[in-house]
């Protein structure tokens, strides 16, 4: 086993498959220790001998190719290591060599690196032509003349080599502007801002990868998780992409997004940098994962430039290339979609993955706004012109499957261009990107408003694709806005201004000076209020408040806002100042309030839902923010808890409670006053007999002092120094937790606090405003005096608005577990909206409709409940977005069902698939299974697209269904049909028999040409076609070289002797002669001859074709007796199974002249030939030979899944054979597999 010492040096070897560890043994020897990847196997080790001395610590390793490079900084010296792993069937081998490098070398230089910098990226934006920044100068310090001729020479090597690229390299001039005299050093300077945005754009940021059939969101690289993501106008305010969102929020001029789009390793990173000068990682093979984005000014514009990944390729499931197709063209303003010479099923599938994404993003005008720019790629000047004739008519094509409502007219408005592009080392690509960029510039006439605007559309789309929220975009968005008007409620009701320091309106008018006058009257003489938004109350009010702890924080601020009150007027804390405090913030509450109200008010988003939360916030502040009224229960001054504070909380004042002041009766010192805070009457030390110490005999009053203020062995009763006292029992008016305020000394039968305002709120529901009546004890009918919206549901028929709620969940299921996201639409009844005016309670006579114009239908679709979106009472069938079909299970013939990768049992939820993505993912000719509606199968009769199924399927065997072809299936359901490609659809009503033939290249299929569910076809299949168990096939397919095994099964039973015999030898004589005939004597063929009766023989057996001669054919033996067609088929089962089938293709044919004799005719053994080697692609033909009838031959032929044909006579049997070697020699079959016809 390897164990690592702390001298290690690691590198990855031939593309990461080895990790080669390098160990010093001394200062001249390495230990180089190999292991594989996959499983870190060792590989046997070697001991290297270096040709110098290295310093091991300062040493740097790396590995290119299969060279392992080792330079020691300290002494300049380069060791190179060369390596060759050769790898067998039990071992590996690792062979060394080192040599030195060479010193003088130009591409050994450290400077090299400058060549493969600008070798990948551009000097300059091709975009921007007009911009010209200063030429780069490479600083260097050179500490001998020879060493700055060496420098130089190296530059003038890397400038040399630049240029055989025929790139464009003003204004970079390396050796001529470099810059080794520190004497001419002088550092350059520039804007800060263009700096700033260089800097940010400098480096791509990756914003999302496509992962698990869904779009997954990321910052700073890892997957993003958003505390409140449920929705995407919830999560669209936390997409972030870090500085780039900070520049992008705040450009204030047009935006032109940018995207690039293609299959992998076409060169869309090469494109996009040399285009608009980013930066973006380039390899030869795939090297962008997801999406990343950058930020590049071109003149007043930004432009935001969308890197993707290519589609289309092995990592990426089909589903997950239609999300990144729908991102892509729903923000882009010009997508660059580069593409290879050729039009093929490639193209004709990205186009489909478009078209798919044409009815999921909808309802928003900023959406799909872009142009498409076909860029086929390493195109011939010469050849141009022919090659975009043939894509512009290639395209016509597919989009004339979809006039109506194809991709390019939806996602991208009709507007395609086609251009060339020379391949890379031409002159012409880099003349080519001129094209682009007057493209780019046309975008700039469908910018986005400003770089806001921008990154709004793009994290709503980033949100609503990764929450697979197909709903309208545009409730979205305007439930974003109502969510963010939400927040600008709090933050107004709380600063006085909204978040972006915008003010609400003026801080004073007619309304609030009156308001003013009368609330604070004289004493507010000379008192200065400080501006509205100079107020920050503190107080966050949230429908999840804890209320303890925000009736802690609202005391704490009351108490705060008093004592900056004391300091303005320079007054001490007593009751007429407390009372002061209370009518000043009393004003300063409802000013923000009417503020803010006044500030809504003039907003024409504001909807009903927002008017309530103002009226539910506003309440609770001022609630929590009015001090309680009562005297604080340790002493005199006025309880500073909130309004809202429980009964069984004291009354507090804040305060130590004891008065501030000092004794008046005292006349040495400043002795402090003992009594309570907030007594009246002269302060008293309480510690000696200044005056009288009884209890005063009014104690019981809620405003004593408690103890006899009068002199000592005064007169009378005992009274302390308050006038009057009242009584301490609570007021009897409704809700008023205040104290009579009656005289404690005059009996009264009704506790009154004073008060003449109504303290109960106003009657109509969701009202947060007091009632205005003028009467403490008012009982019933309570009015706050302004206008009502109706709180009753809207009545309307339809569902006034949707929701999408979006959860993880994990689904559980007999083979295995996975995560996916679970989406459900829910209805909403919103209120009604209309207007009650002051005093009323409802509205007579109108109905209740809320402010939605147009209710939507309440049908749900009976797979995943998603509620249509069409309006209430549409005509035609219903159409929605689709979500999870939580509303179906299961079905299968077999206990296991796996789709697109995960493992389910029949009987189990479908749950984790959705409507659409689930019906692309079952493919071509899929069905769908329903009950069947008739009480036996028997009178269950086939109609367009249904049809009795007559396979019993789990978890219920014996419940009678029917299956329905996917457009059938929708009708039958009333809804429209969920896939938008129109190629798909057409897809799902063809024929899924596959062709399974090993000929076919990786990724390509051939089906069926006809409609799912045709009759078997038994005439000849068209030209270039295979007709194989009743299905048409567009492709035909030969062994390897075209070799062909001719295997005759000939019958040579009693009734076959004489002349019979005689025509059937020459007719297999004439079938092989006409073989050699057309492809040549000593074409390699070979043959084999079974003959049977009672038994078998196998004469002949692959003997080449060249050695059948006339006298061989002759040769062959006749045997007499009965029929048995089982002893002939079994032979010929043998001999098949000894076949080369990589180099051979069989060819069976079966010849007899009678009926078998056995009862086993054949017809298992003829089966079991078609389904063993019908992967090889056979050839079979049965011929009977007379005029009996032979239906039971042409049974026996459909069994081999062959041909079958007659000959009456010895001529019309030479005439057969004949046609049968045509055949066989124009086309040899094809292998099929899938389920019968």
């Amino acid at each position: 086993m390897f164990v690592a010492t702390p001298t290690t040096k690691v590198v990855k070897f031939k593309d990461g498959a080895f990790i080669v560890c390098l160990v010093p043994l001394d200062n001249q020897c390495l230990r180089v220790q190999t292991l594989v990847t996959h499983n870190l196997a060792p590989l046997p080790e070697t001991i290297v001998a270096l040709s110098c001395l290295l310093d091991w610590d300062a040493t740097l390793a790396r590995a290119y190719a299969d060279t392992i490079m080792l330079l020691d900084p300290t002494t300049g010296a380069v060791v190179e290591l060369q390596l060759t792993v050769v790898s067998g069937q039990l071992a590996w081998q690792l062979q060394c060599a080192q040599k030195a490098a060479p010193a003088n070398s130009n591409e050994s230089s450290l400077l090299w690196a400058v060549f493969h910098v600008f070798e990948k990226f551009p000097v300059h934006a091709m975009m921007d032509t007009t911009l010209r920044r200063p030429a780069l100068q490479l600083r260097a310090h050179a500490s001998s003349p020879a060493r700055r001729d060496v420098l130089l020479t190296t530059l003038n090597a890397v400038m040399a080599k630049l240029e055989s690229l025929q790139k464009d390299l003003t204004p970079l001039a390396l050796a001529k502007d470099a810059i080794v005299d520190a004497t001419l050093l002088v550092w350059p300077t520039m804007a800060l801002a263009p700096w700033i945005l260089e800097l940010v754009g400098f480096v791509p940021v990756p914003i999302c990868r496509a992962q698990d059939n869904q779009l997954l969101l990321l910052r700073d690289g890892v997957a993003a998780a958003y505390p409140d993501g449920s929705e995407a106008h919830t999560l669209a305010p936390q997409i972030d992409f870090g500085a780039a969102s900070h520049v992008l929020k705040a450009w204030r001029g047009p935006v032109v997004v940018l995207t690039s789009m293609g299959k992998q390793s076409t060169g869309k990173s090469y494109f996009l940098n040399h285009l608009t000068g980013s930066s973006f990682a380039i390899s030869g093979a795939r090297c962008t994962d997801g999406v990343w984005l950058t930020l590049r000014q071109l003149g007043r514009c930004l432009v935001v430039v969308l890197d993707f990944e290519g589609l289309g390729s092995f990592e990426r499931s089909a589903q997950e290339d239609t999300l990144l197709s729908v991102l892509n063209a729903a923000v882009s303003r010009l997508t660059v979609f580069r593409i290879e010479m050729r039009f093929d099923k490639d193209v004709d599938s990205m186009f489909g993955k478009f078209q798919q994404g044409v009815a999921l993003l909808k309802g928003d005008e900023r959406l799909f706004c872009g142009h498409l720019l076909l860029n086929v790629k390493d195109v011939n000047p010469h050849d141009q012109a022919s090659v975009i004739a043939e894509f512009k008519s290639k395209l016509e094509a597919v989009l004339g499957e979809n006039k109506a409502n194809n991709f390019v007219k939806v996602m991208y408005g009709g507007g395609v261009n086609i251009t060339c592009c020379p391949p890379l080392g031409n002159q012409g690509y880099y003349e080519a990107l001129e094209e682009a960029a007057d493209s780019l510039h046309a975008a700039r006439a469908k910018a986005y408003a400003n770089g806001a605007d921008c990154h709004e559309t793009l994290s709503m789309v980033l949100a609503k694709i990764s929450l697979l929220d197909w709903t309208n975009m545009g409730d979205s968005v305007q439930a974003h806005k109502s969510a963010q008007l939400c927040e600008d409620i709090r933050h107004a009701l709380r600063y006085g201004c909204l978040d972006d320091d915008m003010t609400l309106g003026p801080d004073d008018d007619a309304t609030m000076t009156a308001q003013r006058q009368t609330t604070i009257m004289a004493p507010d003489a000379g008192l200065d209020l400080p501006p509205d938004e100079m107020l920050d109350f503190e107080l966050d009010v949230t429908d999840d408040d804890d209320m303890q702890s925000t009736l802690a924080m609202a005391k704490a601020i009351l108490l705060r806002y008093l004592q900056r009150f004391l300091m303005r007027v320079d007054a001490p804390r007593s009751r007429v100042s407390e009372a002061l405090f209370d009518a000043v913030w009393n004003f300063v509450v409802w000013r923000r309030e009417y503020r803010v109200r006044s500030w809504f008010a003039s907003l024409a988003a504001g909807g009903r839902a927002e008017a309530d939360l103002l009226d539910v916030c506003a309440r609770q502040m001022k609630q929590y923010l009015r001090r309680c009224q009562h005297t604080c229960a340790k002493c005199q001054l006025g309880c500073f808890e909130s309004f809202l504070h429980e009964a069984n909380v004291d009354h507090d004042c804040g305060t130590d409670h004891r008065c501030a002041g000092c004794c008046s009766y005292c006349t040495t010192g400043n002795v402090p006053c003992g009594a309570a805070a907030g007594h009246t009457g002269a302060c008293n030390c309480a510690r000696a007999n200044h005056t009288c110490t009884s209890r005063c005999e009014m104690a019981r009053a809620s405003n004593c002092d408690g103890g006899c203020h009068l002199p000592v062995d005064h007169d009378g009763p005992h009274l302390c120094n308050v006038a009057e006292h009242r009584c301490s029992h609570p007021c009897t008016a409704p809700d008023c937790r205040s104290l009579c305020t009656q005289r404690f000394a005059i009996a009264h039968d009704r506790h009154d606090c004073g008060s003449s305002s109504c303290l109960r709120g106003c009657s109509i529901a969701g009202c947060s405003r007091p009632c205005t009546v003028r009467d403490h004890f008012h009982a019933a009918d309570h009015s706050c005096g302004a206008d009502h919206r109706c709180a009753t549901e809207c009545a309307a028929d339809g569902v006034c608005e949707v929701k999408v709620q979006r959860a993880s969940s994990t689904f559980e299921g007999g083979r295995g577990t996975f995560e996916y996201t679970r989406q459900t639409m829910v209805g909403v009844r919103k209120k009604c909206a209309a207007l009650l005016p002051a005093g009323a309670l409802d509205h007579d006579g109108a109905a209740h409709m809320c402010e939605v114009n147009e209710h939507t239908c309440t049908a749900q679709c009976p797979c995943c409940r998603y509620y249509c979106t069409k309006a209430v009472g549409h005509a035609g069938l219903h159409a929605t977005s689709h979500g999870n079909m939580t509303e179906t299970y299961f079905v299968s013939d077999v206990a296991s069902v796996d789709i697109d990768g995960r493992a389910y049992v029949a009987g189990e939820d479908g749950v984790a698939e959705m409507c659409p993505f689930f019906c692309v993912k079952m493919g071509r000719g899929h069905v769908h299974y329903v009950p069947c509606n008739h009480a036996s199968a028997d009178v269950c009769m086939a109609s367009d697209g249904r049809r009795h199924c007559t396979t019993a399927l789990e978890p219920h065997p014996t419940q009678p269904m029917d299956e329905v072809l996917h457009a059938a299936y929708w009708k039958i359901q009333g809804w429209e049909d969920p896939v938008a490609s129109a190629m798909d659809r057409h897809a799902f009503g063809l024929c899924p028999y596959q062709c399974a033939a090993p000929g076919h290249k990786e990724g390509e299929t051939s089906y069926c040409t006809l409609d799912a569910w045709h009759a078997p076809v038994v005439a000849n299949a068209p030209p270039g076609h295979t007709l194989v168990r009743g299905h048409v096939l567009p492709c035909t397919h030969t062994a390897h070289r075209g070799m062909v095994h001719h295997v005759f099964v000939l019958d040579t039973s009693g009734s076959m002797r004489g002349q019979k015999w005689i025509d059937a030898k020459d007719a297999v004589y004439a079938y092989i002669a006409q073989q050699r005939a057309k492809k040549g004597a000593m074409y390699p063929d070979v043959v084999s001859v079974i003959s049977f009766s009672e038994g078998s023989e196998i004469v002949y057996e692959a003997r080449p074709m060249c050695k059948m001669g006339r006298k061989t054919c002759a040769a062959i033996p006749f045997r007499g007796y009965g029929t048995n067609y089982n002893d002939g088929l079994r032979a010929a089962i043998e001999v098949l199974s000894r076949n080369n089938h990589a180099t051979y293709t069989p060819v069976l044919l079966f010849f007899t002249d009678g009926r078998p004799h056995h009862a086993s005719n054949g017809v298992d053994l003829a089966r079991y030939i078609a389904t063993t080697f019908g992967c090889y692609g056979p050839l079979s033909y049965c011929v009977g030979f007379g005029r009996d009838d032979f239906a039971f031959l042409e049974q026996l032929a459909g069994d081999l899944e062959g041909a079958y044909h007659n000959a009456v006579d010895g001529v019309d049997l030479l005439a057969t054979f004949a046609e049968i070697s045509v055949a066989v020699h124009a086309k040899t079959g094809l292998v099929s597999r899938g389920a019968a016809p």
